[in-house]
């Protein structure tokens, strides 16, 4: 349920043009996936509260225009 209103989100990013603001704890993998099939929808934005593993880390940093607020590891 979760990951279908999560694609919302980026329905709703891309129509109003705004950057995303993510809380990210133990979700690394199908985060990231879910990113890369919307890249094009979403200009951007911050992961707050990031728990993941350090290669989550680098595969969050290398979308564009995607930054971490708080990293809790």
């Amino acid at each position: 349920m979760q990951k279908k209103y999560f694609e919302k989100q980026f329905e709703l990013a891309e129509a109003v043009k705004l950057p995303m603001f993510l809380h990210m704890c133990a979700v690394g993998e199908d985060l990231c996936e879910i990113m890369t099939r919307n890249l094009h929808r979403f200009p951007g934005g911050v992961t707050h509260s990031f728990t993941d593993s350090a290669e989550d880390r680098d595969r969050l940093l290398s979308f564009e225009k995607m930054f971490i607020g708080k990293f809790l590891r």
